[in-house]
């Protein structure tokens, strides 16, 4: 499972963010937009979102800090990457 975050560290929800993922295990990239105009763009292009922050999951975004609805999305994405690796 590939996870990327965009973020921005003086935004309080992309902090509980990056808590959450730790608290889970999970390993992921950090993009902080705020002084990077190259990552706001990405942004805007990969989540249709200027706001942060912005989970992306096997090339798949999510806005927003939905704590219940984030773990959802990456037990399915275990999940699925466990049953396909399986089948290898």
């Amino acid at each position: 499972m590939k996870v990327k975050i965009y973020v921005r560290n003086e935004d309080p929800y992309s902090g509980m963010l990056r808590n959450l993922l730790i608290s889970n295990n999970i390993e992921y990239e950090v993009c902080e937009i705020s002084r990077d105009k190259a990552l706001q763009k990405e942004l805007v292009e990969v989540s249709g979102q200027d706001r942060t922050p912005v989970i992306v999951i096997d090339e798949k975004a999510y806005y927003g800090f939905e704590p219940d609805e984030i773990r959802k999305i990456i037990n399915l994405a275990k999940e699925q990457e466990s049953s396909s690796s399986g089948s290898k």
